[in-house]
Parts: C-alpha cells; structure tokens; sequence
C-alpha cells in the first residue's frame, strides 16, 4: 500500500508535466483560426485608423485592458473616454511585421512590430502584444501592450 501511494505521489506531478508541456508545445494555430485572427487583427487596426469608435467598442471584452507606449494604462471604459489616444493613430497607414500567433486554448496571443506610417515615413515605429479571447464564437480584443522600437524616430507629441 505504502509503496503504490509512493509510485502514484511520483507519478502524479510527471503526467502533469508531462501534459503541460504538450500544451505548450501544440501553440500553433490552425490555418482557419490564424486566418480568424489575422481578420479580427486587420479590423481592429482599421477601426483605429478610421476613428470607428463603435466598432472598436463592439470588439472589446468587458475585461480590456492596454498598456501604451507612452506608460498609460486603462481599462475598457477609459480607453473608449480618451480620445488623444485614439485621434493620435487615426488617419494613418499601419505597417504590421513580424507577426507571430499562438493559440492556448480559445486564446489567441499575437505579437509583432508595427509601424505608423504618413505616405512613406515611418512616423513611430513599436512592438506589440495582442491578447484575443473567443467568445461566442467571435474573437473578443482583450489586451493590448506596446512599446517604442529602439529603431523608432521619436514620436510626435500627444495633444
């Protein structure tokens, strides 16, 4: 008896590790849900650009939450009330690079360089974290991280 509790105590914690890494190691979307993502992505960049507030607003979980580049952090309802934030990227082309997408679960995490751009300059160029979460059958914007490259001109100046 004491030597099974013994076999199963060690066992245990090896399947478990043995099933997370498995997990880890299966990240790779399919080519439906990548394409899935990349769509959402694009979208959500344009509602951006096009200053579609609605839009935006209609992709967002209720648990959203940023971190930009300038060190501001807000939550769903401060992002929709801050306009400089928003105004700031609309109207500009978005050059996106770099893209990686991993999948845990009906979690999607992309991460990538972009770069905002005026005809052919490159304005401020930064690295970003998305976090995407499936709802309902539709892909929900739950977290947003960017940081300036260290290849970046300076950014213009917030308003």
């Amino acid at each position: 008896m004491k030597r099974k509790l013994v076999f199963n105590c060690m066992l245990l914690p090896l399947l478990s590790c043995c099933t997370l890494f498995s997990v880890a190691q299966n990240s790779k979307p399919s080519p439906q849900v990548q394409k899935e993502l990349d769509e959402a992505e694009a979208a959500m960049f344009k509602s951006v650009q096009d200053y579609n507030t609605a839009y935006f607003e209609s992709i967002m979980s209720d648990d959203y939450i940023t971190i930009n580049a300038d060190g501001v952090m807000m939550d769903k309802k401060q992002t929709i009330a801050d306009t400089a934030h928003r105004k700031m990227m609309s109207g500009y082309a978005c050059r996106l690079m770099e893209k990686t997408t991993r999948l845990y679960g009906n979690v999607g995490i992309i991460t990538g360089k972009a770069q905002v751009m005026v005809q052919d300059k490159v304005m401020v160029e930064f690295l970003y974290t998305e976090t995407w979460l499936k709802e309902n059958n539709k892909w929900m914007f739950t977290g947003w991280q960017g940081t300036i490259s260290k290849d970046s001109p300076p950014p213009p100046p917030m308003k």
